[in-house]
């Protein structure tokens, strides 16, 4: 029999009991996503990742009784696309659609908001250091349920200009995922991230699942495609799936 020796840090993380993000969008994650799973949003620029990433952000943030998770999110942000101002607008559409009174709303989103962490980054270096630290952060936070990162290879051209390390697109995007993966691994959270389509994208395999969302632009129209399953969806104030 195969033994596994792992520190006690290691042993609570493990233990640790976090807000469960099954179901957060049925639409396009009919199973899960559960503890340790990836979310992958990938698409050419102008297809609203950042957008359907904020929505993943949104139903985090929304209390139990709203049809929202009630956690708290991490949002590592490297590509500084995240408007903070269209956040507020989602969820306060969000509110008005569940039939929150008026005079509820400022202090609905308020409270949505003090469970959204931000780092903002502006380095590949800086984005790793991100990385290490969201050990220190989770075990200090026991009712984190996501990590968000837009976008993870946003430091490429920098990191290869920087070093003599002709790495690909795919290579970086991988390494760096690599890299959160093991930061976060067995700390039963759910990590979802953006990265741009390149001309041939290709799968990105790691040791947990990977939910990948694939977005596209065609004639005017707006799909998400979720393994064989073809999602429409419209971009405005807010996403909404068709």
């Amino acid at each position: 029999m195969n033994s596994q020796i792992e520190s006690g840090l290691e042993l609570v993380m493990r233990l640790t009991q976090r807000p469960n993000l099954e179901n957060i969008n049925p639409i396009l994650i009919p199973k899960g996503p559960y503890p340790n799973e990836f979310v992958e949003i990938v698409g050419a620029p102008g297809t609203g990742k950042t957008t359907v990433l904020m929505d993943f952000i949104v139903r985090t943030l929304l209390p139990l009784n709203l049809l929202g998770k009630n956690c708290g999110t991490v949002l590592i942000d490297t590509d500084h696309k995240f408007d903070m101002l269209r956040l507020i607008t989602m969820l306060e559409c969000e509110l008005k659609k569940l039939n929150v009174a008026k005079s509820c709303i400022h202090s609905a989103i308020m409270k949505c908001l003090k469970n959204l962490t931000v780092l903002n980054c502006y380095d590949n270096e800086q984005l790793q250091m991100s990385f290490y630290n969201l050990e220190q952060i989770l075990i200090e936070n026991s009712d984190i349920g996501l990590i968000a990162v837009d976008c993870i290879p946003a430091y490429y051209w920098q990191y290869r200009n920087l070093s003599d390390n002709h790495i690909s697109v795919y290579g970086y995007t991988k390494q760096m995922l690599q890299c959160l993966e093991q930061c976060v691994r067995n700390n039963n959270i759910v990590v979802a991230y953006t990265r741009n389509a390149e001309a041939d994208v290709k799968e990105i395999k790691l040791g947990e699942t990977i939910h990948r969302i694939l977005l596209k632009k065609e004639a005017g129209s707006f799909n998400a495609f979720v393994n064989d399953k073809l999602v429409p969806y419209t971009l405005g104030k807010t996403i909404s799936w068709l």
